[in-house]
């Protein structure tokens, strides 16, 4: 099942504080941006360990945007990027593009 990306957990948090929520939101872009760039470039490299760091950094990101299943399924993946197996870079790379997606919206 394809899980949608959605901003429920910080309207819970943020309650009716906008200015705490589009702050929060502005910030979530922009680490996770960074955390995306520097994924695909340690893949790029060919540098497993350091981009399981890097998924290990955003995990959390992915359950703060509703993506319970996804985020299971990146707990694997890092798993197996510090033995060095990149089998799993496909999807995970749609989930990045699925999230990234869903942020330029917001």
């Amino acid at each position: 099942m394809k899980e949608d990306p959605n901003l429920s957990y910080l309207e819970e948090i943020a309650g009716d504080d906008t200015d705490f929520e589009q702050r929060f939101v502005k910030l979530f872009k922009e680490e996770f941006l960074w955390e995306a760039g520097m994924y695909l470039r340690h893949i790029k490299r060919k540098e497993p360990r350091a981009a399981a760091e890097i998924v290990a950094k955003a995990k959390y990101k992915f359950s703060m945007l509703g993506l319970e299943n996804s985020f299971d399924f990146v707990n694997t993946h890092e798993e197996n990027l510090q033995i060095g197996d990149f089998s799993m870079h496909a999807d995970f790379h749609k989930i990045l593009k699925r999230i990234s997606e869903f942020l330029k919206g917001i």
